[in-house]
């Protein structure tokens, strides 16, 4: 069976933890769709709970995820797309 689209993830640790705030991933997610060639439907979402930052926003092709511990500097990214992109 052939695949459904592409998931691209990104795990990583931020040096700067204050890279990681609220502005910050709000605009990652409302450029990212842009800068990869998707169409974005919703205004980015982005929460701070418990230490966390989470963050998605939904795109015509699927979604693009932010989730980021803000004691850690751990960084989770996740771009899922139902259309093939190289």
């Amino acid at each position: 069976m052939e695949g459904f689209g592409r998931h691209f993830t990104f795990d990583g640790i931020v040096k700067h933890i204050d890279c990681i705030n609220f502005e910050q991933v709000k605009d990652f997610l409302n450029k990212c769709p842009d800068e990869i060639g998707m169409t974005k439907i919703t205004l980015p979402e982005v929460y701070e709970v418990g230490g966390k930052i989470i963050g998605m926003v939904i795109i015509a092709e699927s979604h693009i995820s932010f989730h980021g511990d803000l004691y850690s500097g751990k960084i989770s990214i996740d771009v899922f797309s139902c259309m093939f992109v190289n």
